[in-house]
C-alpha cells in the first residue's frame, strides 16, 4: 500500500517492504545496489515521451553478455508498456531499425509479432527495417511479415538473382522480372517499391540540401556534426550546409537561414 503513495515508489522502497529474502535477493539487482538500477529504480519516471522524435538505442541490450541479459527483459517490457501508453489515435510510427539485432530475443519478437497485427487500430504503422533478408531466413517472424506488412520497400542488391537469396525475394512476393530489377539497379538512388495496389521501381529525386542530411553516414562527418553543434548550438545546420553544398548550391542556404528565423519567431 505504501508504494501508491507520492514517496517510496521505488524498487528500493520495495525491496526494504519485502520480508522474504529471496526476493528481496532478487529485486536487489534491479535497485541502484545493482547492474540495473540506473535504468529501473526510481521514484519518479524521468522518460519524456513528450517529443515528435524519439530514439531508444538498444545494441548493447540485446546483445550485451549474460548478465545484460538480465536487465533486457524487463527494460523491455517498460519501453513497450510506455510507447503503448503513447497511442492515443494520433498517426505514429514506430520504426525498428536494424531489425537482425531483435531476432534473437523472444521478448522482442513477440512484441513485434503483436505490433504488426494490431497497431494499425491505433493509428500506428510499425516499419520493419534489415539490411539483409537472410537475417529473417527461418526466423518465426517470417511468416508474420509476409502476411501482415503489405508494403515493402526493397533496396538493390546485385546478389538478387543468386541461388542462395532468389528464393527469399520469391518467399516475399516478387517475382522474376522483378528481382532482375533490383540486381541492376543503382544503390542509393533506385527502390523497388511493391504494394497491393500495384509495384515499381522509383526514385527519391533528392537534392543537394536533402542528400547533405540524409547521405552522411561516415564517422568523420557524424564528429564534423558534433563539433558544429557544440560551436552553434540549435543552428547547427546552416554551418553544416555552409561545408557541403557545392558552390552553385549555396541559394539554399538564404532559404535555410529564413527558415530558422520563421522557427525562431514563432510563439512557443
Amino acid at each position: 500500500a505504501s508504494l501508491t503513495r507520492e514517496t517510496g515508489r521505488s524498487l528500493t522502497d520495495l525491496v526494504q517492504l519485502t520480508q522474504d529474502q529471496r526476493l528481496k535477493n532478487a529485486f536487489r539487482f534491479y535497485t541502484l545496489e545493482g547492474n540495473a538500477g540506473k535504468l529501473l529504480d526510481a521514484e519518479k519516471d524521468g522518460l519524456d515521451l513528450s517529443a515528435k522524435f524519439i530514439t531508444f538505442e538498444l545494441e548493447h541490450l540485446l546483445q550485451g553478455s549474460e548478465q545484460a541479459k538480465l536487465i533486457t527483459v524487463p527494460t523491455l517490457l517498460y519501453l513497450f508498456h510506455r510507447i503503448e501508453q503513447m497511442l492515443d489515435g494520433r498517426p505514429t510510427m514506430i520504426l525498428l531499425d536494424e531489425a537482425w539485432v531483435m531476432m534473437d530475443n523472444p521478448m522482442f519478437l513477440a512484441k513485434i509479432r503483436e505490433w504488426l497485427k494490431v497497431l494499425r487500430k491505433k493509428n500506428a504503422v510499425v516499419v520493419f527495417a534489415t539490411q539483409s533478408l537472410m537475417d529473417m531466413k527461418d526466423s518465426p517472424l517470417l511468416p508474420v511479415l509476409q502476411e501482415s506488412c503489405p508494403t515493402k520497400i526493397f533496396l538493390p542488391n546485385r546478389e538478387a538473382t543468386s541461388q542462395l537469396l532468389q528464393p527469399m525475394y520469391h518467399s516475399m512476393g516478387l517475382n522474376a522480372r522483378q528481382i532482375e530489377l533490383l540486381a541492376a539497379s543503382t544503390p542509393k538512388r533506385d527502390y523497388y517499391l511493391f504494394t497491393p495496389d500495384g509495384q515499381r521501381r522509383i526514385q527519391l529525386q533528392m537534392g543537394p540540401v536533402t542528400l547533405a542530411f540524409t547521405g552522411v553516414s561516415d564517422p568523420r562527418e557524424v564528429k564534423r556534426i558534433r563539433e558544429l553543434c557544440n560551436l552553434h548550438g540549435h543552428r547547427w545546420p546552416i554551418a553544416w550546409l555552409q561545408e557541403r553544398l557545392p558552390y552553385n548550391a549555396q541559394d539554399w542556404i538564404s532559404v535555410a537561414e529564413e527558415l530558422f528565423r520563421h522557427f525562431e519567431e514563432e510563439p512557443q
